[in-house]
């Protein structure tokens, strides 16, 4: 059987999800393909290819894009079955009734996927499938979670590193567990997690290894350390791997044996540097040594919110601000940089706490900040904390796959709107100033230790105030930002060019620290990548994103 993968872009983050399902089909003998739609003559490429399915990934947001596609295709190839996985069909099933497509996938779908070309290919039923939905026999229930990850084929990459420029690009992502155990209201995880619980598909062997920890009926699964190791060395010995960045929903929480195993073997057969994500609540410094250890230079740590009423109540995370700031501070201490998110427009806070997220951001010494509006999706508990409170209607067909787009809660006025996307587009701005005055001050302390050596403690004096009257300067240029410039002007391009500017360059120095070689080598990656973000967000200027389609059935 024939398949062909249709992806929106490329661009230089690894879709593991169609990876994961390509190597799944591969592995009974289907043959796979991919084309880019931005860019490219999909109809042409499917006239040339004749495929027996086409299969998309899609979040919440890019889904209308995709269904008006289909569409297009169900009436220039109708013998085409067409099928789509991902968050948006796994946490809104429903649109397997009134949207142009013959089935969906939901929830893990390895297993799911590989039967369905299998029964599709001998002509067999299909509606009986565990994980799949159709139009006429319903979303069935999920099979059990897969216990041992180890058990799965290594991801597709060649699937896409073939057919797109990401092969090329020397960060690579790679995944090393499934699942999370903590309750984020934004998140799906525990929306996935409560539905394999509740329909009891969490699977029944305990555990497998005890020297690993890696365990099987549960929700929160591991690839084995050496696994994870061979997985590296293969993409390596074909294409070019510099950094690497762990997309789990949770590297590691704690201290235990599979971080230990890992930090034994990781440096001697890998030896990569790279990023991960943890809680702020799980850093401990015997982690950030072993961190260390292994080859991290940076973390991605979710702070979400600078409001701790609010990031305990709304959001559902309990640490204080004092947390962030000591934890953040010790990170840095062993050379690891902090890549921190932080959620702009949550219900129940105020710009005034929005501001505050680059502030805290600024004393705890983050060197990357991301800010985003918050997009109440289907099926998450926030989206109900919206609903329920009049905040915001869900419409699923009517959502932006953005966190870039302007609030769509009513419980904002339209000046706090626009004020809340200038945050998002300087708040990075304001913190490489706030950068810059830390910096400062470290240069200064090391003139006045070396002047002190000297016996030359009559020029200290001078160098003290040098060092306040700059960070005099820099607080002033911070809070300007912050009270005049997010609030006196509108929401423009050169905000957003200010925005990917200083994307690009901090990302870059401090959290993905890849070498390109000569200078001209990196200028050329930086304005291709540049131009590639600046492009993407041009629809970002409009103050809503709406998508013609078919409305639900009521």
């Amino acid at each position: 059987m024939k398949v062909l993968w249709l992806i929106q872009r490329s661009d230089f983050i690894d879709p593991m999800g169609i990876c994961y399902l390509s190597a799944a089909g591969k592995n009974e003998g289907h043959e796979m393909d991919l084309a880019v739609i931005e860019g490219g003559d999909v109809f042409q490429k499917i006239a040339d290819y004749k495929p027996g399915v086409i299969a998309y990934s899609a979040v919440t947001g890019e889904h209308q894009g995709y269904f008006n596609l289909n569409r297009e295709i169900k009436e220039r190839f109708p013998g085409i079955f067409t099928i789509m996985g991902g968050s948006h069909p796994t946490y809104y099933s429903q649109c397997i009734d009134y949207q142009p497509i013959d089935a969906i996938a939901v929830g893990e779908g390895e297993g799911a996927f590989a039967e369905l070309l299998n029964r599709l290919e001998a002509g067999k039923d299909i509606q009986d499938i565990l994980n799949i939905g159709t139009k006429t026999g319903g979303v069935n229930k999920k099979r059990n979670l897969i216990g041992d990850l180890d058990t799965l084929p290594f991801p597709d990459r060649d699937l896409l590193f073939a057919n797109t420029p990401i092969g090329g690009f020397p960060l690579k992502t790679f995944i090393t567990s499934r699942g999370c155990p903590f309750p984020c209201t934004y998140c799906f995880e525990p929306v996935l997690k409560k539905m394999y619980r509740e329909e009891k598909a969490m699977g029944t062997i305990q555990m497998l290894d005890a020297k690993t920890g890696r365990q099987s009926g549960k929700y929160e699964r591991r690839h084995s350390p050496e696994r994870v190791c061979e997985e590296i060395l293969q993409v390596r010995s074909k294409w070019p791997v510099e950094f690497i960045k762990f997309e789990d929903d949770l590297f590691v929480l704690h201290v235990d044996r599979w971080l230990e195993e890992f930090v034994r073997i990781y440096p001697g057969r890998v030896g990569i540097p790279f990023n991960a994500l943890v809680r702020v609540d799980s850093i401990t410094e015997d982690m950030l040594k072993l961190l260390k250890e292994a080859g991290c230079v940076s973390l991605n740590v979710a702070v979400d919110h600078a409001n701790f009423e609010v990031r305990k109540r709304v959001i559902k995370k309990k640490f204080t601000n004092d947390d962030v700031v000591r934890l953040f501070r010790l990170a840095e201490s062993y050379g690891i940089g902090i890549f921190n998110n932080m959620i702009l427009a949550v219900p129940d806070s105020t710009i005034e706490d929005d501001k505050d997220a680059v502030r805290l951001d600024i004393a705890s010494g983050v060197k990357f900040a991301s800010f985003s509006i918050l997009m109440p999706y289907p099926g998450t508990e926030i989206g109900k904390y919206c609903e329920d409170r009049g905040y915001f209607k869900m419409d699923p067909d009517n959502m932006s796959e953005s966190l870039m787009e302007r609030s769509p809660l009513n419980c904002f006025t339209e000046e706090e709107k626009d004020q809340q996307k200038n945050i998002l587009y300087l708040g990075g701005l304001a913190l490489f100033i706030g950068n810059m005055a830390t910096w400062f001050s470290r240069k200064m302390q090391s003139v006045d230790d070396f002047l002190k050596q000297k016996h030359l403690s009559a020029f200290c004096s001078m160098v003290r105030l040098s060092d306040k009257a700059y960070n005099r300067v820099c607080n002033i240029a911070v809070e300007f930002i912050l009270n005049f410039l997010t609030k006196a002007v509108k929401p423009n391009r050169l905000y957003l060019a200010i925005y990917y500017v200083v994307k690009a360059l901090t990302l870059k120095y401090y959290i993905y620290p890849i070498k390109f070689g000569n200078a001209l080598t990196g200028l050329k990656s930086f304005i291709k990548g540049f131009r590639i973000e600046v492009l993407r967000a041009m629809p970002e200027m409009k103050k809503t994103v709406t998508y013609p389609g078919p409305r639900p059935r009521e």
